[in-house]
């Protein structure tokens, strides 16, 4: 009996793996793989002390091991054992010599945002506090300057604001303009002078005051979002 799953999101791939052999199987990596442990696996000629019902081989249609597999192929899938094979990608060639195996494709690696100012203005401009303050922890953690994440949030603000004036009126790209229009929808118009004038009074503050702009940035995230 021979399994094939398919797709490099990794994470997808053990849950598979687990929720397809109960969590009891052999690991087998597939550059490790040679003729005669393929002949004594498939005609169950025991190299373990137990046992093995279940093989796992990784990465299995790669190289030499993806030329010994295929030449196997059929013997893997009459074969009382039981293999799951594991590969990144699937030629289309492929699907002919395993036509009768069973092929499990796993969904796409989700790809991570990255963490940079506009990711954080995006995130404003959704009104979405918690992905904003993520964001900002990321920025500050990585060493970004708070002056700079300062400025994109001013420059944003400001964007939305001019988004109220129209297309034309509000001198903004067509891009920038529709994003602007888009965010401006999820705030009030008095919530932009209030966030203008802090955004203002708090570099005064880090000046005057000695206060940290990072810790105020933070705080008009968690409370003004």
């Amino acid at each position: 009996m021979l399994t094939i799953i398919i797709g490099k999101n990794k994470d997808a791939q053990t849950r598979e793996i687990k929720k397809l052999t109960k969590g009891t199987h052999s690991y087998i990596e597939g550059s490790t793989v040679t003729g005669i442990l393929l002949d004594s696996l498939i005609h169950d000629v025991s190299l373990f002390e137990t046992k093995i019902t279940q093989v796992v081989i990784s990465d299995v249609l790669v190289g030499e091991c993806g030329d010994l597999v295929r030449e196997r192929a059929d013997d893997f899938i009459t074969s009382d054992r039981v293999f799951i094979f594991t590969t990144d990608t699937f030629l289309v060639a492929d699907k002919k010599i395993f036509k009768n195996a069973t092929l499990v494709e796993l969904p796409p690696t989700q790809e991570k945002k990255e963490s940079t100012p506009f990711a954080l203005t995006d995130a404003v401009l959704a009104r979405n506090k918690l992905e904003a303050w993520s964001i900002f922890r990321k920025l500050s953690d990585s060493g970004a300057v708070a002056r700079e994440i300062h400025g994109a949030l001013f420059w944003q603000i400001k964007c939305m604001i001019l988004a109220g004036r129209g297309a034309s009126a509000s001198g903004l790209a067509p891009f920038v303009f529709t994003k602007a229009v888009s965010g401006r929808k999820k705030y009030k118009d008095e919530e932009f002078v209030g966030l203008t004038r802090n955004l203002v009074h708090m570099l005064h503050r880090t000046q005057l005051q000695n206060n940290s702009l990072e810790t105020e940035l933070e705080l008009l995230l968690m409370k003004s979002l």
